[in-house]
């Protein structure tokens, strides 16, 4: 029994100083969930246009901008003018109360009403901003808050849905946050399927994942600090997709290392010893590998695109941890369970030459047929990265029953699919601007392709003068679709041939919104 206990003492200790680690930063560092926060800009830089056409935007227009969140209203009959006026208030006192600002559609004429009303008058809908400074979780907190208090004096036979880009981000705030748990779980069940077909043995199927939960406590305090520090930007999407890193590396150390193990086990070697000789072995692969997808993940660090630059601290300080881990933990766990822990693997027989050995010799003796013959495998996948249709449209990928996709649909349906985000024109001259010339510009506008509205925002000429007017404009098409964004490339790249057009000399466009972004 002495001997046991000597022989697992050092395993015991190498556990005992992880726990205490783990122990330490669960009191004094933050989880990396508390400390998560959005990127700046949507993560586009400075220099974007869309990001400085919205800050010219803004100093032209401080009272009008904000994250709009479009409330649809949908019935089989058409709604009468007492139906709209009775929603819109409610909705309007409801944004007030929450510092929101929405279009007054209750105290609006008919006439300037329409627009706000399909052509059949069974929807309309109701715009509403939030303040551009709040943080996503904010966001989705209001928009919540909004469905609760609105929807309890809306009729049964009426539906209510919540899009626009604030209503968007609200259901991925509630997709994250079922996500994240799922995910974790069924990780862990894989996983844990998985090596149990490989080990056959209950216990080490269990080892591998009571490693990755330790580092996965330690790693989540890490971020926890780094995150306080504000040297970087923790996101949630970082965090979800280093979970599954973790325990993929994880398994992938506890193979190697257990693989060797039971073979030196099998020699007759004591506990220690056959851990000794393991890790030995197996110490250069899991630093190469590890150094390799830890080089891969600082890499990141030369995204243009802010959430993918913020993977690389994320990775890096998990793949640090994992690789410490898998030369100590994972040895430490299997060191502890001994033997015993092997059944039914038949520790005791001699190893014997399997499928995997034979495969093995075939190719350490023909190398370069396998190189063949596996570069042309994969490069049936290379040919079709190229021709893969890329998506932009996040929509497409929730959910049917989401009320941000459903109230999407609903306004396409009844007015067009770019009332979801119309993107903002700001027309800006050094020299005055005549209603002619703007009134010009507008109809030029009208005829570009695939644009179906064009809106003239306030009176521009209240002043008698011009030199900034803001258009709103509404496209045909899905405004994440490729063909919009052409659209929209197009009108950037014929800017100076539009304004000629109109007569206006020295002036200039900017466009703005989820398009342009």
């Amino acid at each position: 029994m002495k001997t046991i206990w000597k022989e697992k003492k050092s395993a015991a200790i190498v556990l005992g100083v992880w726990l205490i680690i783990l122990t330490v930063l669960t009191i004094v560092a933050p989880s990396a969930k508390e400390v998560t926060s959005p990127s700046e800009n949507g993560g586009l830089p400075a220099t974007a246009s869309s990001v400085v056409a919205k800050k010219a935007l803004e100093d032209a227009f401080p009272s009008q901008k904000g994250i709009p969140l479009f409330v649809v209203f949908k019935q089989d009959n058409p709604f009468s003018a007492d139906d709209i006026n009775h929603l819109a208030s409610t909705v309007e006192k409801q944004a007030k109360e929450q510092l929101a600002t929405s279009i007054p559609l209750s105290q609006m004429p008919p006439q300037a009403r329409q627009s706000f009303v399909s052509d059949d008058g069974s929807t309309f809908f109701m715009p509403i901003l939030f303040n551009e400074s709040v943080e996503s979780n904010e966001i989705h907190k209001e928009v919540v808050t909004m469905k609760d208090s609105v929807e309890k004096y809306v009729d049964k036979e009426i539906s209510v849905e919540w899009t626009g880009p604030a209503g968007i981000v609200s259901d991925t705030m509630t997709l994250f946050s079922q996500a994240d748990i799922v995910l974790l779980l069924a990780t862990i069940g894989i996983v844990f399927v998985l090596l149990l077909l490989i080990y056959k043995s209950p216990v080490f199927a269990v080892l591998p994942l009571i490693g990755a939960g330790i580092v996965y406590g330690i790693v989540d305090r890490l971020l926890g600090l780094l995150g306080l520090s504000e040297w970087v930007t923790i996101e949630n999407q970082a965090l979800s997709i280093m979970t599954i890193l973790l325990f993929a590396v994880i398994t992938d150390y506890a193979l190697l290392i257990f693989s060797r193990y039971r073979e030196e086990l099998r020699n007759g070697l004591t506990i220690e010893h056959a851990m000794k000789l393991s890790v030995a072995h197996v110490r250069e692969p899991i630093l190469f590998s590890g150094g390799t997808v830890l080089v891969a993940v600082l890499l990141l660090f030369t995204a243009v695109y802010e959430p993918y630059r913020n993977f690389a601290p994320v990775f890096a300080v998990a793949m640090v941890v994992l690789l410490i881990a898998g030369l100590t933990l994972l040895p430490a766990l299997f060191g502890l369970v001994g033997k015993k822990a092997f059944w039914p693997l038949a520790i005791n027989q001699p190893t014997r030459t399997n499928w995997w050995s034979k495969v093995a010799t075939s190719v350490t003796s023909k190398p370069w047929r396998y190189i063949f013959t596996i570069t042309a495998v994969l490069g049936i996948g290379i040919v079709q990265a190229f021709t893969a249709n890329l998506s932009f449209n996040l929509l497409e990928s929730f959910p049917d029953n989401l009320s941000s996709k459903k109230g999407y649909e609903q306004l396409a349906q009844a007015f067009s699919e770019g009332e979801l985000a119309p993107t903002t024109l700001l027309l800006e001259s050094e020299k005055n601007i005549t209603e002619p010339q703007f009134t010009e510009f507008v109809k030029i506008l009208k005829k570009q392709r695939e644009v179906k509205e064009v809106r003239v925002e306030g009176s521009p000429f209240a002043d008698g003068s011009l030199t900034q007017a803001k258009v709103t404009l509404i496209w045909t098409s899905n405004p994440y679709d490729t063909t919009t964004f052409n659209a929209l490339k197009n009108l950037e790249d014929s800017e100076k041939e539009l304004l000629q057009q109109a007569g206006i000399e020295e002036g200039s466009i900017q466009l703005s919104g989820e398009t342009a972004k």
